[in-house]
């Protein structure tokens, strides 16, 4: 992915960006937007959202609009792997009676925000699917 470096990407971004990238498309961010908004959306799993908003806002007048409402959408929310360490964190402190039951609790949570998102997005891709 070209793209990626600009947004200063680690090797780890970099692979979930090329794995992102698809599920962007499928989700109806329009091709030209893809490796851009995969790029955001790996930086803002690996990194925080915070920086991949500060990006976007820097780049939303080479998006279509559709891809800047679905980015908007896409990265509008808390996860992230800090959000997983701090969930694995705090409830590690506060049942030590259940910890080798966390882990298992924490990932299931992790999977359930993404496909939260993904949803989300995904009826901001039907709602706004008439938009260029």
């Amino acid at each position: 992915m070209p793209q990626s470096s600009s947004f200063g990407l680690s090797a780890v971004g970099d692979l979930a960006a090329r794995g992102l990238r698809p599920l962007a498309i499928a989700l109806g961010l329009p091709s030209a937007d893809a490796t851009t908004g995969a790029c955001l959306w790996s930086k803002e799993l690996v990194s925080n959202e915070y920086e991949s908003l500060k990006v976007l806002a820097e780049i939303s007048s080479t998006l279509s609009t559709r891809g800047l409402i679905l980015l908007i959408y896409l990265l509008a929310s808390f996860l992230n792997i800090y959000s997983f360490g701090f969930q694995f964190g705090v409830f590690w402190h506060l049942l030590p009676a259940r910890r080798k039951d966390l882990f298992p609790l924490v990932v299931k949570a992790f999977g359930v925000a993404f496909a939260a998102r993904v949803l989300t997005a995904l009826v901001g891709g039907i709602v706004f699917g008439g938009v260029s």
